[in-house]
């Protein structure tokens, strides 16, 4: 993930949670091997890539977005690019482990 603005992020990998302070343009990645649930604080402040798919920007300004990626759910790891960001309903497909 990319922070196109300053924003907190939280990232609740496999159960543990941890919150950062991203400056813009500040870079982060993370693997979990189970469950990934990411959240920000304001939608459209990070540039989010999982597993290689570009999400873009996912959420809309001012509002906080979160998701949860997870193997047990293949469902849920996105195969497509930025497109699948702005869809209700995941993609499907993918069975690796969530990365960011």
């Amino acid at each position: 993930m990319t922070a196109l603005k300053d924003v907190e992020v939280t990232v609740t990998i496999d159960g543990n949670t941890q919150t950062y302070s991203l400056l813009r343009d500040e870079e982060r990645s993370f693997h979990a091997d189970s469950t990934l649930m990411v959240r920000f604080a304001q939608g459209g402040t990070v540039q989010l890539t999982v597993n290689g798919a570009n999400l873009c920007s996912p959420g809309k300004a001012g509002q906080p977005w979160q998701r949860t990626f997870s193997n047990e759910t293949p469902s849920s790891i996105p195969t497509s690019s930025c497109a699948a960001a702005s869809t209700s309903s995941p993609s499907r497909g993918a069975t690796s482990s969530p990365s960011l």
